[in-house]
């Protein structure tokens, strides 16, 4: 494989450390441990892959004019989240005919297993933590690209458990 850059800190880690700067607040992580099974190595290179297609390197410069342009305000819109399903969607086409589709499939299947699974995890966590733990308020910083899915989670927990959070969403 070839060596790509990797992101070293994600915005919502900047927007927590920042955060953290100007309140005095307890900070709760609730992610787990990366898989062993794929590096950020593997998924960069699944990434850049990708990235090779005009159609994928549109729709990322679309989406990185936008937060440029509109920030936070963008990354919560509806917009983003059609490009993100547009992207997801160009990834699964890609995968059908790329020369390297074993590879990159295989990177994409646990890829995204591990999304799926940390962001159950992070409901289960938030939701752990506060059946033993009373507050007022609580904070729960995400990647944009996380939030579809992390509200239809929630909206699936709320309805199957007893224990409910009164999320602003």
């Amino acid at each position: 494989m070839m060596d790509i850059p990797i992101e070293i800190e994600p915005l919502e880690i900047k927007a927590v450390k920042r955060y953290l700067q100007d309140h005095d607040i307890k900070h709760i992580p609730v992610d787990i441990e990366p898989d062993p099974n794929t590096t950020m190595q593997d998924i960069e290179y699944m990434f850049h892959t990708f990235k090779k297609y005009e159609v994928y390197k549109n729709l990322e410069a679309e989406q990185s004019k936008g937060a440029e342009s509109d920030g936070f305000s963008f990354l919560n819109s509806k917009r983003f989240t059609q490009l993100l399903e547009e992207m997801k969607l160009i990834e699964l086409q890609l995968l059908e005919f790329i020369v390297n589709r074993a590879q990159i499939s295989r990177i994409y299947k646990i890829f995204y297993e591990e999304q799926d699974n940390r962001e159950n995890k992070w409901v289960q966590n938030i939701y752990e933590y506060s059946k033993g733990h009373s507050y007022d308020n609580a904070i729960f910083y995400c990647g944009a690209s996380h939030r579809k899915s992390i509200v239809q989670k929630i909206q699936k927990y709320e309805k199957e458990e007893s224990f409910k959070l009164n999320w602003l969403l």
